[in-house]
């Protein structure tokens, strides 16, 4: 059973704890956007478990964002594999790291109430603009250069990144990441059911906040309310997309290069293949062993 908020599902504290690295920006001038479920919990009320923190920052700002936190809170820059954040060795052989061009950031110590992994994005990452405060709110008590995505600019934003990201690349932890925070948007914030009229068009609040956002990623939303969504079907929004930024004229968005997809592994699943397989023949074997003991001991008793 859902159940909705009206408030902020976590306490003060718990904030406080989570926006550290924030506060030391805006403490030094660096405006920030909080993005990620921190965004979807904080300000859009959604019942979320919080993991990596998404601090957004201008593109410019970011090698400073990097060196104010470290200085203060005890993160060390972190380039190997992410366990949660790199494709999984079955589609890609190098296991390419999602957000190419953000800075990951790890706790060195466990015992804060600090995020264990924060990144650093440059806000082409996210398609946002940092300084545009009519796409964002504050967070009292919290400074005021401290911002979260609208609703709309958090869908905006999440759903070009997922079709066509500004890095050129496409990679699977994300992917499956950008979904479940576009549904939770949808499922939390939107309370009036159904979100789909027995004539067939979509309930007020839902078909104005589908027109709130660009007309590049109605589409896809509008799939997502009705439930026709699938991972399938990224691809075929994604031609949608470059089709409506087309026919609006955007012809240098329509015409960039299409993002890469995950390379595959065959030797990953062909050694996978063969070790079930050969799991499979022993397991046979251990069986046919066992039925013909059985069986001689059957035998002997009858004798």
């Amino acid at each position: 059973m859902l159940h909705f908020y009206d408030e902020c599902p976590y306490e003060l504290d718990e904030l406080e704890g989570r926006l550290g690295p924030a506060r030391v920006l805006s403490q030094i001038g660096i405006p920030c956007l909080i993005h990620g479920e921190d965004a979807l919990a904080f300000v859009h009320w959604v019942p979320t478990g919080l993991f990596a923190l998404n601090i957004v920052v201008a593109n410019e700002d970011v090698p400073r964002a990097v060196s104010a936190i470290t200085s203060v809170f005890p993160y060390r820059i972190f380039t190997g594999i992410h366990p949660h954040l790199s494709n999984h060795r079955s589609c890609d052989p190098h296991q390419t790291r999602s957000y190419p061009n953000s800075t990951f950031l790890d706790l060195v110590e466990t015992d804060t109430c600090h995020p264990e992994t924060v990144l650093i994005h440059p806000e082409f990452e996210f398609n946002l603009v940092v300084s545009d405060y009519s796409r964002s709110v504050p967070l009292p008590p919290f400074p005021d250069n401290i911002r979260f995505p609208t609703r709309a600019a958090f869908l905006d934003s999440t759903i070009e990144t997922r079709l066509d990201p500004n890095s050129g690349l496409v990679t699977e932890p994300v992917t499956s990441i950008f979904e479940v925070w576009i549904n939770y948007m949808a499922l939390y914030t939107l309370r009036n059911t159904p979100l789909v009229l027995p004539n067939g068009e979509l309930e007020p609040e839902s078909e104005e906040l589908k027109r709130s956002l660009k007309p590049e990623n109605q589409l896809q939303f509008e799939e997502i309310l009705r439930g026709k969504e699938t991972a399938y079907s990224r691809l075929h929004h994604f031609k949608l997309r470059r089709e409506v930024l087309r026919n609006m004229g955007k012809i240098d968005l329509a015409d960039r290069p299409r993002p890469r997809l995950p390379p595959g592994n065959r030797q990953y699943i062909a050694e996978k293949e063969a070790a079930y397989e050969a799991k499979w023949a022993r397991e046979k074997a251990q069986s046919a062993s066992s039925s013909r003991a059985t069986t001689s001991s059957t035998e002997k008793k009858l004798e």
